[in-house]
């Protein structure tokens, strides 16, 4: 059985890609939209009109409450959401299936921004470590 393919939105690389994940096993679902300075323990479903039916945006359930330094907007969903987020789609049956909508809609649709100096600003700029 093949893996669904998920759409995965990196505000930390600025990347959007396919990858293929097991929805299934969530500690990898929590690993794959966790990054070093944003873990995730439990996430949460987004969902926008600019999605196909049946879609939704996996993403931190508590991101938006411990100081993210990472967000990514999508066309048509207010406010931009903290950390990574993965698109996958559900069959009729409730059953978790690949993303239908297209890799490159999406890229278009999807802007990245960091928090800086209390505010959220739009960045095209992988995030890198602070030198101390």
């Amino acid at each position: 059985m093949t893996r669904p393919v998920s759409i995965l939105i990196d505000p930390f690389a600025c990347t959007v890609t396919d990858i293929e994940l097991d929805p299934i096993d969530l500690a990898n679902l929590h690993r794959t939209l966790s990054h070093e300075v944003h873990p995730v323990r439990s996430h949460a479903l987004a969902y926008c009109h600019f999605l196909r039916v049946g879609e939704a945006i996996h993403v931190d359930k508590q991101g938006s409450l411990e100081s993210p330094v990472r967000h990514f907007k999508m066309a048509g969903l207010e406010p931009p959401l903290a950390g990574k987020g993965l698109i996958l789609g559900t069959d009729g049956g409730g059953n978790t299936i690949s993303a239908s909508s297209s890799l490159a809609l999406i890229v278009a649709a999807v802007t990245f921004a960091e928090m800086r100096d209390g505010r959220i600003i739009q960045t095209y700029q992988p995030w890198k470590r602070e030198a101390v």
